[in-house]
């Protein structure tokens, strides 16, 4: 044991241990209390002339109930939080929890007294390597993680058991149109320690299964890929489609991923692996190392490794990668606006590369919409189709808006987001007949007044005002009071 300083506000102090054969172990713990409340930072370094396969172990007391994430946990005693530990380390890394177990090896047990074993949580640390350094924060304050309520059992959140674990919700069919389609939604980069999901409501409301698949690795998520270099999370990414597929008895076909900015490259990359039948994407980073450089250069790290110039050259491949395997049964859509910077610099390399590879892309550019108002439209675009797929139709829909609202009786107004030089034709529907339609028009909305209390819906053509051909496309059904 080593002292390093003794403060006011706590103290610094350096363990040791050669026990291991030819491996070093040292453990600094740093302990500061600021407004009462300690702050626990400890680094571990490994020493070895030889790889090895380590574990750490961290156990936990039998009435607390620990939510494992990919590089940490939060603990909770009687629904409340009170701890959470997160580390950063040189080394790809697994976490997983075990209670009670008895093979391969006993792991997760206490020992209140001389032949008593009491099943306690233990969460395992493990990585492969010689040498390894994993920075630890443990807080009983300011947390680490944002708590999003994984810890309630009656949300649904899962964990699966592979190799890499995964938090997820799965969320069934509310229709049973709706339940010949699976959706798996991944999500946008958030703040550090935020992991949580994007688009519920909309998908949910769609009526098809989904899936919301947490990128709760790092500080601020891995886009669903790796870690230090290592493709494990990918794979199990991957494996949890799969079987979530199987277990709906649903087919490739019948898959949906959808995603906006790190989320649309994750859809994109997951999609197209996994052969989808759809794959919805907004305003996506192409090149993902180039992105990550400046804004994020921790999730460039943990990714890679490093950041150094050949780590970030290799992630930018991954989407073109990716395109180079986009099967023809793949229908990959790509929205973005014209005032986005990831129209420029992601968007259009990536459609001109698949262009030259001969693959099809659809592409939808609205006029202005800079990258921070994707997230609305993309609402709009995901219901719309996934409306499309749950109809068969293979019609590409525009987003839209209904603008009336229940307060309005007889009246029924819908806003189209429009590419530039685009017009619209519209006929209307109350159940199966055709009460009104209007002529082409490069106005973006339609509206009735006076209509009669009912449900209708909307069959939209959109056409390019330079070409004969138009893109239909129906709507939802909507209640006219």
């Amino acid at each position: 044991m080593e002292s390093h300083t003794v403060r006011e506000d706590g103290y610094s102090v350096t363990g040791r241990t050669e026990r291991l054969r030819d491996t070093t172990h040292s453990r600094t713990v740093n302990i500061r209390e600021a407004s009462g409340i300690p702050e626990i930072d400890i680094e571990d370094t490994v020493l070895s002339q030889d790889q090895h396969n380590y574990e750490l172990l961290w156990n936990i007391g039998p009435d607390v109930e620990p939510v494992v994430h990919g590089q940490g946990f939060e603990l909770f005693h009687g629904g409340r939080k009170i701890m959470d530990l997160q580390f950063d380390a040189d080394v790809a890394t697994t976490t997983s929890l075990h209670v009670g177990e008895k093979s391969p090896k006993y792991l997760g047990w206490r020992f209140p007294a001389f032949g008593k074993a009491v099943p306690a949580p233990v969460i395992r640390i493990q990585f492969t390597g010689r040498n390894a350094r994993i920075r630890t924060r443990i807080r009983l304050g300011k947390f680490n993680y944002l708590d999003r309520g994984l810890h309630d059992k009656t949300l649904g959140w899962r964990r699966t058991n592979g190799d890499v674990g995964l938090n997820y919700l799965s969320v069934p069919a509310r229709t049973t149109s709706g339940a010949t389609k699976l959706a798996v939604v991944f999500s946008a980069i958030h703040q550090p320690g935020d992991f949580t999901y994007n688009y519920k409501k909309s998908v949910d409301e769609s009526g098809v299964h989904a899936l919301y698949i947490l990128d709760d690795f790092g500080d601020q998520g891995s886009y669903y890929l790796g870690d230090h270099g290592d493709r494990a999370i990918f794979e199990s990414v991957q494996q949890l489609i799969s079987g979530e597929l199987n277990r709906l008895g649903l087919s490739v076909r019948d898959l949906i991923t959808v995603g906006s900015s790190k989320g649309a490259s994750a859809a994109i990359i997951h999609g197209i692996a996994a052969r989808a039948g759809r794959i919805l994407a907004g305003a996506p980073q192409v090149n993902i190392g180039s992105f990550l450089r400046n804004p994020h250069p921790n999730i460039l790290s943990f990714i890679m490794g490093d950041t150094s110039e050949s780590s970030i050259s290799r992630l930018d491949r991954v989407m073109f990668e990716a395109v180079d395997s986009l099967s023809e049964e793949t229908r990959l859509s790509i929205i973005v606006g014209e005032g986005d910077h990831h129209y420029r610099n992601h968007v259009l390399p990536l459609m001109e590369y698949a262009a030259a590879q001969s693959k099809q892309i659809r592409l939808t550019v609205l006029p202005g919409l800079p990258h921070a108002e994707i997230g609305s439209v993309f609402r709009s675009f995901v219901s719309a189709n996934i409306h499309q797929e749950i109809l068969g139709s293979g019609d590409e829909a525009m987003p839209y808006s209904l603008l009336s609202s229940q307060s309005q009786p007889g009246k029924l107004s819908l806003r189209i987001h429009m590419p530039p030089g685009r017009e619209v034709a519209c006929r209307l529907y109350r159940d199966s007949n055709l009460v009104d339609r209007t002529q082409y028009s490069p106005v973006d909305t339609v509206a009735w007044d006076g209509l009669a209390a009912g449900r209708y819906r909307m069959r939209l053509f959109i056409r390019n005002t330079a070409e004969d051909t138009a893109s239909p496309f129906t709507t939802r059904w909507f209640s006219v009071p």
